[in-house]
């Protein structure tokens, strides 16, 4: 399939400016986004990490969906339930060690 990417960063500090990532309404497995994960600006070893996008869509409903882990970067496709509301849908990715404890990212809006 061809996919809308969108390539960024994302840092598990608090803090930073919540980074956009442009979609439209009902947009569904058509945009891959690839985030580069830093902690604090430098890179983020992932190494054994899953991870997961968590959020609430505008209309209060919440959402989630797998990632993938590669090479400092964490990608996800944009699903429907992410994108059936207008308006702002917040999100976050959770970083999951093996040991089950999570780590978030700053924030960010599809």
């Amino acid at each position: 399939m061809n996919w809308s990417i969108t390539k960024t960063y994302i840092d598990i500090k608090p803090g930073t400016a919540p980074v956009r990532i442009n979609a439209s309404m009902y947009d569904n497995n058509s945009r891959l986004v690839v985030m580069t994960v830093k902690d604090g600006g430098r890179a983020f070893d992932m190494t054994g990490l899953s991870a997961r996008v968590e959020g609430t869509r505008a209309d209060g409903t919440g959402f989630m969906s797998a990632c993938t882990i590669g090479d400092g970067t964490v990608s996800f496709l944009i699903t429907k339930e992410m994108t059936n509301s207008a308006g702002d849908q917040k999100a976050e990715i959770i970083l999951f060690a093996p040991d089950n404890h999570r780590i978030g990212t700053a924030n960010f809006i599809i």
